[in-house]
């Protein structure tokens, strides 16, 4: 069995470990986030361009599943976002690249265009007797697409740095 195994993949420098580790989280991190532009958004906006059902039904199904949805993605993002940031610190300490800083301050940015652009359309919707669900969440399913942008060009700069790493 050790036959199939090349153990020089293991043989790897710590600063490179930490650095593949926070290149894969920021890889996870735009992965998540590109699944809910092309999936539960895409999904929100389906349910809202539905003629057959009225703005009440409309605004009923908004209000009830995005206060199961949003605290589920809220926790399941969040410590991914902190972990990211993190490692790619991590990776800058031990590398010295700055380039790490850099494409960790595009994960951690995530976290602060979730907090400012998106923060009031959130607590608008997580609250039941909000008004203008429609739009609100036409609102927040667009402005979420910028998400993945910035996740992803943390993990495109995280991919560069990583083939870099000495």
């Amino acid at each position: 069995m050790s036959a199939l195994i090349d153990s020089s993949v293991f043989d790897l420098p710590s600063n490179h470990l930490v650095a593949i580790c926070a290149t894969g989280l920021a890889g996870l991190l735009t992965g998540g986030l590109c699944f809910v532009s092309a999936v539960s958004t895409r999904s929100y906006g389906i349910h809202l361009d539905n003629k057959e059902s009225t703005a009440e039904e409309k605004a009923k199904f908004v209000k009830k599943s995005f206060q199961v949805w949003w605290p589920s993605g809220r926790d399941y993002m969040f410590p991914l976002i902190c972990t990211t940031t993190a490692t790619h610190i991590s990776s800058w300490y031990v590398t010295g690249q700055k380039n790490w800083l850099v494409s960790g301050a595009f994960a951690a940015s995530v976290a602060v265009y979730t907090a400012t652009i998106l923060g009031e359309d959130i607590s608008s919707l997580m609250k039941a007797s909000s008004k203008d669900v429609e739009a609100t969440a036409r609102r927040f399913c667009n402005l979420h697409h910028f998400r993945p942008i910035l996740a992803g060009i943390s993990f495109g700069l995280s991919l560069l740095t990583l083939v870099k790493c000495e």
